[in-house]
């Protein structure tokens, strides 16, 4: 039974009920139990220290996986007696996604309790299936909960929501273009519905409403801020924090949400994956969130020394133990190994004919802050194409700065034109992806 097209048929207040239901059960699963001395755990414990136990207690625990068996045999893997889990960890070699997609069944613990499946969004065409309990997702949770406290918000905080998953049907031409949860106290925008005729109904409910704090996609919350600036709605004087997730956060994106809204903008790093966690102190700085999970930032065989490859191992999944787990994530690096800011995937990168990448393309549309979304496409290995929405202040000033800081990074390299759009493509749910290719990476 398709659930959604039968939600989609129901009227707005059995969709109301079914959406608060959902709520409270998505609570009770995070943060009923155990979750809240899960919680505690979190607060008091150091964010930059690797949890040592944990790490050993994991491995050992990978052994009931017959992949990891396998592996930990191939490249002598020694968890006998008082080991070193970080020395042993590092003889193994990087796990992908393929690898575990073509693994699957021996990667996963077949006696595992009260365990649960996650999908990934696959917005690069390769969606994945991981096996998570109960008790890692409250563990996940949990660092999200203490990330937000740091900012003065949290689970008891009214959140408007703009996140990727359909919530009003297409068909719906009137308000109310949102559904409210109370068990997670969240109001639901659907991202589908905002434009230049519905964003004062947007605007207005989150200013009756007195909603404090906005989460979602940058691409969607960045729609949101130009409308408002396009149609001169003015402040939202009860709002205090933007924080963004599942999408890389774009320098023009944060400069615009702090221009038009005039708050704080805090960026959060995960995946379903459930192996790092990356999150934003009060004074803006990039924290490896290592007492979640055991992060390395590992360099490129080849390429900038700043440019390192997002790498984790996950302390709490006993169900689907991954190890050195490549994200396909990339994190830029300061000389102090520090993270600067976590740049996307390394399927954001374009080729040249040569054979080379070239990656971290979101720069290159911080020379302007009159765009509302952007995107590389690159059709063949001979073009570039950047797909731009215009601002209302958009001008040949700025279409000026864009080419010349394309001409500046690939020169003659590449035939470079811009193409300007009402609206970008979305993924299936409701992402940005800043590069599209034809091009094959491999």
């Amino acid at each position: 039974m398709n659930y959604e097209k039968l939600y989609f048929k129901l009227p707005i207040f059995l969709q109301t009920i079914l959406v608060n239901l959902q709520g409270f059960r998505l609570y009770r699963r995070r943060f009923a139990g155990d979750g809240k001395k899960i919680l505690q755990h979190y607060m008091q414990s150091d964010i930059t220290a690797v949890n040592i136990g944990k790490l050993k207690n994991f491995l050992l625990a990978a052994q009931r996986s017959p992949f990891w068996q396998k592996r930990f045999a191939e490249y002598n893997v020694d968890l006998n007696g008082n080991f070193d889990p970080i020395k042993e960890i590092a003889k193994l070699p990087l796990l992908t996604k393929q690898e575990v997609r073509d693994n699957w069944e021996d990667i996963a613990i077949s006696d595992a309790l009260d365990t649960f499946h996650v999908v990934t969004s696959g917005s690069t065409g390769t969606a994945l299936t991981v096996v998570h309990t109960l008790t890692s997702e409250k563990h996940q949770w949990a660092v999200w909960e203490r990330d937000r406290r740091t900012h003065g918000v949290g689970i008891d905080t009214w959140m408007g929501w703009f996140g990727g998953k359909p919530i009003v049907p297409q068909s719906q031409t009137t308000p109310p273009y949102w559904r409210t949860c109370y068990p997670l106290k969240q109001i639901m925008f659907s991202i589908s519905h905002l434009n230049d005729q519905t964003v004062t109904d947007y605007f207005y409910k989150i200013k009756k409403a007195r909603l404090p704090w906005l989460h979602g996609y940058p691409s969607q919350l960045c729609l949101l801020a130009s409308l408002i600036k396009k149609h001169k709605l003015g402040k939202l004087p009860d709002l205090k924090l933007i924080s963004i997730g599942s999408e890389s956060l774009l320098p023009h994106q944060k400069q615009l949400l702090e221009e038009v809204l005039g708050v704080p903008v805090r960026q959060c790093y995960g995946l379903a994956e459930g192996v790092a966690a990356i999150t934003e102190d009060r004074d803006g700085k990039l924290m490896l969130n290592q007492d979640f999970a055991y992060v390395e930032l590992l360099p490129f065989e080849a390429g900038s020394l700043s440019e390192r490859r997002i790498v984790g191992t996950n302390y709490n999944n006993l169900a689907f133990p991954l190890i050195r787990y490549f994200t396909g994530d990339v994190a830029t690096v300061d000389q102090k190994q520090d993270v600067l800011s976590n740049d996307g995937r390394i399927d954001d990168y374009i080729c040249f004919p040569d054979g080379t990448k070239i990656g971290r393309l979101s720069h290159m549309f911080k020379v302007t802050k009159n765009i509302c979304e952007a995107q590389v496409y690159q059709p063949d290995l001979e073009s570039l194409v950047l797909r731009i929405v215009k601002s209302s202040s958009y001008c040949q000033v700025d279409e000026d700065l864009i080419l010349k800081e394309a001409a500046e990074r690939f020169g003659d390299r590449l035939q470079v034109k811009l193409e300007y759009l009402e609206s970008i493509p979305k993924t299936r749910t409701g992402k940005l992806r800043l590069v599209v290719s034809d091009v094959a990476s491999n």
